[in-house]
C-alpha cells in the first residue's frame, strides 16, 4: 500500500513537471521569437545584437532545465502508460484480459485508433522540438536564421502539444469503452 501511494505521487509530480516544464519552454519561445523583435525594433543594430545576446544567455538555461525535465518526466509517462503504447491496449478494447507480462513484452502492437501511434508521434516531435531548442542556444555564436528556428520549433511545440493531448484522451476512451457499463452512466 505504501509503494502504491509513492508510485502515485511520483507519478503525479512527474505529470506535473512535465506540463509546467512545456508551458515555459513554450513560453520562453514565443517571447523569445515573437515579442523581442518587436520590443528591439527601434533599437540600432548594435544594441539589437546586445540584448538578443543577453536574452539568448538567460534562456538558455530554461532550455536546457526544460529539456532534461521533459526527457525524465517523459520517460516516467511512458513507463507509467506503456500497457497504452504497446499492445495491451487491443486486448482491453476487444474485452479480453491482458496477457502475461512476459508475452506482452515481446508483442507490440500499434493501432490508428490506438494510443501508440499517438504517443509515438509525441515523443518523436518532442524530441525533434528538444534538440532543435537545444542547438538553438548552444555555443557563443546563435546559428542563422535564429528567429526562422525559433519559429519553426514554436509550430512544432505546438504540434506537440496536441499530440500528447490526443494521446491522453485516446488512452482514457480506450478505459472507458472497456470499463463495464454502469447504469448511471449515459450511452455513446
Amino acid at each position: 500500500m505504501e509503494r502504491e501511494l509513492i508510485l502515485n505521487v511520483v507519478f503525479l509530480l512527474s505529470r506535473y513537471l512535465h506540463i509546467v516544464s512545456a508551458a515555459v519552454l513554450v513560453g520562453g519561445t514565443l517571447f523569445y521569437a515573437l515579442i523581442m523583435p518587436v520590443a528591439i525594433d527601434e533599437l540600432k543594430d548594435p544594441q539589437k545584437l546586445s540584448v538578443f545576446a543577453r536574452a539568448r544567455w538567460a534562456f538558455r538555461w530554461i532550455v536546457w532545465c526544460s529539456a532534461a525535465f521533459l526527457l525524465i518526466t517523459g520517460a516516467v509517462s511512458t513507463y507509467r502508460n506503456w500497457y497504452a503504447y504497446s499492445g495491451a491496449e487491443s486486448e482491453l478494447r476487444e474485452g479480453l484480459p491482458p496477457e502475461p507480462e512476459a508475452v506482452t513484452k515481446t508483442k507490440r502492437h500499434f493501432h490508428v485508433e490506438g494510443a501508440g501511434n499517438w504517443w509515438l508521434a509525441h515523443a518523436a516531435g518532442g524530441v525533434a522540438a528538444v534538440i532543435i531548442a537545444l542547438a538553438l542556444v548552444k555555443g557563443r555564436t546563435p546559428p542563422r536564421y535564429p528567429l526562422f528556428w525559433m519559429r519553426l520549433n514554436l509550430g512544432l511545440l505546438l504540434i506537440v502539444i496536441f499530440l500528447a493531448s490526443t494521446t491522453r484522451h485516446v488512452r482514457l476512451r480506450l478505459m472507458e469503452t472497456s470499463a463495464p457499463q454502469d447504469s448511471h452512466r449515459p450511452a455513446d
